[in-house]
């Protein structure tokens, strides 16, 4: 099958690993890059345009969407991910040019919840255009189909990980000293976060993030920051040192789990995640995984599991199998999209 796959493709990126998926599945895979110069911090008047609900596509993507299209016969997939700078305009005449492509937009994040209120109203203006659209969230099904979405799919999980980069790996000396935590969490600042690793702190537990934009009103001398992101082989490497890796949810993002929740138990490592019902399909609690419902229980659970490491590393390996026999990685679930999508096709995983 031959596919133009549109989305940032920097290593270490989510987007980029169901790329490598679909190329993996024995498919062509004519790749768009919408942030060819990686993770950047937007400028004032991106940020401007961006809050209006209209991203900049200072890269050209449309044009270069177009133009791949016009390069290339045959297409039958057109696969976008996140699409918040293609326009409508774009996806028309792709449609009148291809008529037989079917295209595909898959969606890690929420255009109608809290967190997504900027940057949506050019995507939104798109949902009935494209064939198909896959969301992570149960809610968004009926949201995209009032916006006029022809087809909507919910599949858990949603997320995944790469077989090659997440996985239990034996940290060096140096690797403990730069990463090693009792608890750790790599992530985006958000209140209530904050506030659950400040109580940690002054419960008296050792914590250490990593973050670009933590807000310095929640530090302690217990809480070791560092604002830098960690992506790739560094951050599997952070996640290999940590005793207990915690998994917070964006609350205004709506999300139930996220890709870290496939990813901790991926690299091996103990996950204490906050309780929804979809971490508790994916890992069995108390077995793969655990879970918290307030900061009093995640207090209580942290100080249980680094007073009792055997019981923490059988927890640990008893997730990373999960992910692996129930088919977590991005090969399985790029597939489980096609086999969706395509439902009169077979998608070989070898």
């Amino acid at each position: 099958m031959k596919v133009i796959y549109v989305g940032p493709l920097w290593e270490g990126g989510t987007c980029r690993m169901r790329y490598e998926a679909l190329q993996a599945l024995g498919n062509v895979v004519v790749p768009v890059d919408t942030e060819p110069c990686g993770p950047t911090p937007l400028l004032l008047k991106e940020k401007l345009f961006f809050r209006a609900g209209f991203p900049v596509d200072k890269f050209e993507v449309n044009k270069r969407l177009l133009g791949s299209f016009q390069a290339n016969t045959g297409v039958d997939l057109l696969w976008v991910d996140k699409g918040i700078v293609i326009a409508k305009e774009t996806l028309i005449a792709i449609k009148r040019l291809n008529p037989g492509t079917l295209s595909l937009h898959y969606n890690p994040d929420d255009p109608f919840g809290g967190y997504g209120k900027s940057g949506w109203r050019r995507f939104i203006t798109t949902i009935p255009v494209y064939d198909v659209h896959f969301v992570p969230r149960m809610v968004n099904v009926p949201e995209y189909k009032k916006c006029g979405a022809k087809r909507v799919e919910f599949l858990v999980p949603t997320r995944g990980f790469s077989m090659e980069l997440h996985r239990p790996i034996v940290p060096s000396a140096m690797d403990i000293r730069k990463y090693g935590a009792d608890v750790g969490f790599i992530g985006s600042y958000e209140r209530s976060r904050a506030m659950s690793l400040l109580s940690l702190a002054r419960a008296g537990f050792n914590v250490r993030v990593w973050s670009r934009n933590w807000n310095a009103s929640f530090l302690h001398d217990n809480i070791r920051l560092v604002k830098t992101p960690l992506y790739g082989e560094e951050y599997v490497r952070a996640l290999n040192c940590f005793k207990i890796a915690l998994c917070f949810l964006r609350k205004n993002n709506r999300d139930e789990h996220s890709s870290r929740s496939i990813e901790i138990p991926a690299c091996g490592t103990f996950m204490l995640a906050e309780r929804t019902a979809e971490h508790i399909r994916l890992f069995k609690e108390g077995v793969e995984a655990e879970y918290f419902g307030d900061d009093s229980e995640l207090i209580a659970k942290c100080g249980f599991y680094l007073s009792n490491d055997h019981i923490r590393s059988q927890i640990a390996k008893a997730g990373r199998n999960r992910c692996e026999v129930s088919g977590y990685d991005y090969r399985n679930r790029v597939a489980a999209i096609l086999r969706s999508a395509f439902p009169s096709r077979s998608f070989n995983l070898s």
